[in-house]
């Protein structure tokens, strides 16, 4: 059989001839076959390798491809191990051919497509995709974690702000159950000390507030008691002398008048500065309000538009003083109604909050008591009336009573308006 390459229009010709015998071994013809070598070859060997095919002739130019528009190009360097066509990177292999006589005709360009760049490409897009993923990360996490740490810690400097500037009441918030949550909780455990040490200094400020007050004011009573009596009564000796119709009776009747309550004040002095102790016993308060109210009604409340409403309780004993709680209760009572404008309303109830003492809460539908004055309400001499409504001893005896009892007694305004007063007593002898 010969085989052999010829030039051809479309590139070239590859011939294949083998002569054909008898059964005896005499000749009797021959067989040829022969498959060109042009576009459609390369194309065809590109379908099924998935290489580039490029057939050169032996001045390096490109006689069949199976890419369009080589064809005619000049492909030098067949020994080259990588070229570049058409913005892409190739791999080469070439393969030679010869004629019969074995005189170079051209060669066979099989160009596989160089992906090393786009590999290594790829993997430095995922590289730095990878990089910046785990940059994000550690970068949301470390502001979690920060958020997480600094936050809490913020809390506690501006609460140790506040704290410093005498805000005792603020608290900072628990948001997590390791070192940083025991510290906020041990600061507020400091916070909440300090607060009721505040409490306390404030009451034994006011306690001794008033007893510098009563030793005063007892000394002053005394000094003058006698000479206010003493006015009164020759006031009154000298009126019974003077004619009814002579006008300077009027004016003795005046000086009685005032000097009787200069003697008032006098006698609420005494009772405040003597603060004699309570003469304790089991008392039922529902029935000792029940007394008070029905005592009170006739002068405070006749021909006035204020309804009274009494929520008794069913066990209702504390272990105090009749006579100097139910003085409390009416001075209460007198001050609810005299800031009242009709109609309105006096709300009285007790409280079992605790096993050991009584609330009695009384709240008025009243003006309410100005914000600024809540610190002072307790105070001797300290009124929110006008001149000569009240003496503003009031509430400084009541306040003494409630103390010497061990009980407390304190004011606040009602969101819906009016004033609320709440005290606590003792149930038992152990109060």
């Amino acid at each position: 059989m010969a085989v052999s390459i010829e030039p051809h229009p479309d590139g070239f010709l590859l011939m294949a001839a083998a002569p054909i015998s008898h059964d005896e071994g005499q000749i009797i013809g021959t067989i040829a076959t022969g498959i060109a070598l042009n576009n459609d070859f390369a194309a065809m060997i590109r379908t099924l390798s998935g290489a580039e095919i490029a057939i050169t002739d032996k001045n390096d130019r490109v006689v069949a491809a199976s890419r369009a528009g080589m064809t005619g190009a000049m492909l030098p360097l067949a020994t080259a191990g990588s070229m570049e066509s058409g913005g892409r990177e190739y791999r080469i292999m070439s393969l030679p051919f010869a004629d019969f006589m074995d005189r170079p005709l051209g060669r066979v360009v099989i160009m596989s497509e160089d992906t090393l760049p786009q590999v290594l490409h790829r993997a430095n897009l995922t590289i730095i995709a990878v990089l910046v993923a785990i940059s994000l990360g550690s970068i949301l996490i470390t502001a979690f974690l920060l958020r997480r740490v600094l936050a809490p810690i913020e809390s506690l400097r501006i609460g140790a702000e506040r704290i410093g500037r005498g805000h005792f009441e603020h608290r900072v918030a628990i948001t997590s159950g390791d070192e940083i949550g025991s510290l906020a909780g041990g600061f507020n455990a400091m916070a909440a000390n300090l607060e009721q040490m505040r409490a306390v200094e404030e009451k034994l400020k006011h306690a001794e507030r008033l007893a510098s007050i009563g030793e005063f004011t007892a000394a002053t009573a005394h000094e003058l008691n006698n000479p206010i009596a003493n006015i009164i009564g020759l006031a009154k000796v000298v009126r019974k002398e003077v004619a009814a119709d002579n006008g300077l009776g009027e004016d003795l009747e005046l000086i009685a008048r005032e000097a009787g309550r200069c003697g008032a004040i006098v006698r609420a002095l005494l009772l405040y500065s003597r603060s004699s102790k309570p003469n304790r016993e089991n008392t039922d308060l529902n029935q000792l309000i029940e007394e008070i109210i029905a005592s009170l009604k006739p002068r405070y409340f006749a021909g006035r538009e204020i309804s009274i409403n009494f929520q008794p309780l069913a066990e209702a004993k504390a272990f105090v003083d009749p006579v100097q709680i139910g003085q409390v209760l009416a001075n209460l009572l007198i001050n609810a109604a005299q800031a009242i404008s009709d109609p309105g309303g006096i709300g009285i109830h007790l409280v079992d909050d605790a096993p050991e003492q009584l609330t009695i809460v009384i709240e008025d539908s009243g003006s309410g008591i100005p914000p600024e004055y809540l610190e002072k309400i307790f105070y001797p001499f300290f009124t929110t009336k006008k001149t000569g409504e009240g003496t503003g001893l009031g509430l400084a005896v009541c306040f003494t009573i409630v103390q010497s009892h061990g009980g407390t007694i304190s004011a606040a305004n009602r969101p819906a308006g009016g004033a609320v007063f709440t005290l606590t007593l003792p149930r038992g002898e152990e109060g």
